[in-house]
């Protein structure tokens, strides 16, 4: 194909391939390849780094002289993949810097498309050292291992969650409480599956509220246990890297149906006794503000007593005429004092 039968994009940028000298000022390993991923230039910076000049780069062997064995596979084929969708795309992989040793390296690739044909007319690489991060999600990744195998010792539920509040873990408490496996709450969570319909929406708006805080926070909400919805207390705790930023969050469970029936029900009581009260000072308001029907009921107070003491001595009478050896007339013939005799006089007022 002629320089005249490019597109005005191509052209561009196969007239510009001689002027990438410019990129060897940019603090960043920067390469431009072919359509087919053939590597066309490599800036200075990164020559310096693996210890290659741009010819021994050209050559298709530069990846085996560079990238680590164990990764060596999987980076020819995602790369072979990722070039042949023709869309942005990422590579992790340990690559042999001239100083010896190896270190972790992201490759991003990203096409340039010619604007009238839609065709690739080339790719542009930059790899940036990402060493030290990783090395921090190794060590973070150890810890966190240790610290499952820690969790499913204890007798809670616990649940690990990325700043986001996507689930990684659960222990195996949670998991045998709930019924749910290890993959179905990294997927879908505890929400759908475990929690109480009613509780759903304002457990979820709060909780998302609270995560974007980033401070320590608790959630009541009725969960799914062994069959049956019992409310849980559910703390949750950030764990912060050196510069203050969220990467993980711990979240307990705590059993507390009890103490909330048990709340329930002291509020239940306090409502009746509040009518009780009501009620009472609403009688007393009205009884304090009429004379006749206070002087009413101290008449009807006087004769309830009477009444009461009026069977009372009945009751006791009935008891000593049923005795055991005692008859209605005496052994000397003489009668009994009739009851009427010995009834209670009752002053008249």
């Amino acid at each position: 194909m002629s320089t005249n039968d490019r597109g005005p994009s191509e052209q561009k940028v196969h007239q510009g391939v001689g002027d990438l000298t410019i990129t060897d000022a940019i603090p960043v390993g920067i390469s431009v390849l072919a359509p087919d991923g053939t590597i066309l230039y490599v800036n200075r910076l990164t020559l310096d780094l693996i210890g290659l000049t741009l010819d021994e780069v050209k050559g298709k062997s530069h990846l085996e002289r560079t990238c680590h064995p164990d990764d060596l596979d999987r980076i020819l084929d995602e790369r072979r993949m990722g070039l042949s969708k023709g869309v942005p795309f990422e590579l992790e992989m340990r690559l042999s810097p001239k100083k010896g040793g190896y270190r972790w390296y992201l490759s991003q690739y990203k096409p340039v498309i010619d604007e009238r044909s839609g065709n690739i007319i080339r790719w542009y690489l930059t790899t940036t050292d990402i060493d030290d991060r990783k090395r921090a999600e190794e060590k973070l990744q150890q810890s966190e291992e240790h610290l499952r195998t820690i969790t499913d010792t204890i007798r809670q539920s616990i649940v690990i969650t990325a700043p986001d509040g996507a689930t990684l873990y659960a222990n195996r408490v949670a998991l045998d409480t709930t019924g749910l496996t290890q993959d179905v709450v990294k997927s879908e969570g505890f929400f759908r599956r475990a929690f109480h319909p009613e509780d759903l929406e304002r457990v979820r708006a709060e909780r998302q509220e609270r995560l974007l805080r980033g401070a320590p926070f608790d959630l009541e909400m009725r969960l799914l246990k062994n069959g049956q919805y019992r409310w849980q207390l559910i703390q949750y705790n950030p764990l912060k890297d050196e510069h203050g930023q969220i990467v993980r969050w711990y979240a307990t469970a705590t059993d507390i149906n009890d103490q909330k029936k048990t709340e329930e029900r002291l509020h239940n009581e306090n409502i009746v006794l509040r009518e009780e009260i009501d009620r009472s000072s609403m009688f007393g308001e009205i009884i304090g503000s009429s004379n006749s029907i206070r002087q009413l009921l101290k008449q009807v107070e006087k004769v309830a007593l009477r009444t009461r003491l009026f069977w009372f001595w009945a009751k006791q009478e009935r008891a000593r005429s049923w005795s055991p050896g005692r008859s209605i007339e005496s052994r000397n013939g003489q009668a009994e004092p009739s009851s009427a005799s010995t009834a209670p006089r009752f002053r008249k007022r």
